[in-house]
């Protein structure tokens, strides 16, 4: 939980303004952790502290950064220039990224919100079983053509490609990222999951790499408990979303247009 150092605490009452949750008391000129049973260990009291006095002992402290002037931040145009030119891939080049690229963006997505700061996500990167673990996939697709549906056109042309050794579902990324949530842990995996795609997607276009969700892996995994028990899937757990990921192996001259943004001012 929460650990407020006595002896640096001023007694700013910062950390007591800024906890939503209620959990620090002022008492006899200082800050005091009474929120045991409350405390979603946010961080915001941390954040805030000006004489750095409250640590956690769920985390490791020294991650921390201070603020400062001086550290790269992106700017408005340039995030909003990365948004616009983001692509969903779907033509690769043979370069394996290096591990050291996808920790380093895995490590970003960690810092995306989850509810109740529950952090119940876990990612399983696949890399050299990626060929393979595509291909069992359209195979289950091409099973479940056979119980017909709104999808079942798509499911069979995605096994034919398959048995044709072409790899509709992530065009032969060299990695495909699994984003795993865990339910019993956090109750909003799904959402937290969607937030963690938005970070992973923008962080791979900062490293040159390009990406794209595919929702029918999904499908696959869902209906087949074999592969779930392949991946390592353990109880509890689900597919949040199916990352392809890989260096692009086409030049994109420019951003295109999306429809005219439809808001309502209240």
């Amino acid at each position: 939980m929460i650990l407020i150092h006595q002896e640096t605490c001023t007694g700013c009452q910062a950390c007591v303004k800024e906890c939503f949750m209620s959990c620090i008391r002022f008492e006899n000129g200082k800050a005091s952790f009474k929120g045991e049973k409350r405390c979603i260990t946010c961080g915001h009291c941390m954040a805030v502290c000006p004489s750095n006095a409250i640590e956690t002992d769920l985390y490791d402290n020294q991650e921390a950064v201070e603020w400062s002037q001086d550290l790269e931040m992106a700017t408005t145009e340039g995030l909003f220039n990365r948004m616009r030119f983001r692509r969903s891939i779907r033509s690769y080049n043979k370069k394996l990224p290096e591990k050291a690229v996808i920790r380093q963006i895995l490590d970003g997505a960690r810092f995306a919100g989850t509810g109740g700061n529950r952090q119940a996500l876990r990612y399983l990167v696949i890399m050299e079983r990626a060929g393979e673990v595509a291909k069992k996939a359209a195979e289950v697709l091409g099973r479940l053509a056979e119980n017909g549906g709104f999808y079942a056109s798509a499911f069979k042309r995605i096994c034919q490609a398959s048995q044709n050794g072409q790899d509709e579902l992530f065009y032969h990324a060299p990695v495909i990222l699994l984003i795993i949530g865990n339910r019993k842990k956090g109750f909003n995996v799904k959402k937290d999951g969607g937030l963690a795609t938005a970070y992973i997607q923008l962080l791979c276009e900062t490293e040159g790499l390009g990406s794209c969700v595919n929702g029918f892996f999904g499908d696959a995994f869902e209906a087949d408990q074999k592969l779930q028990s392949d991946l390592g899937i353990r109880e509890g757990e689900c597919l949040v979303n199916a990352i392809g990921i890989g260096y692009t192996d086409v030049s994109y001259l420019r951003s295109v247009p999306r429809k005219k943004l439809d808001v309502t001012w209240l």
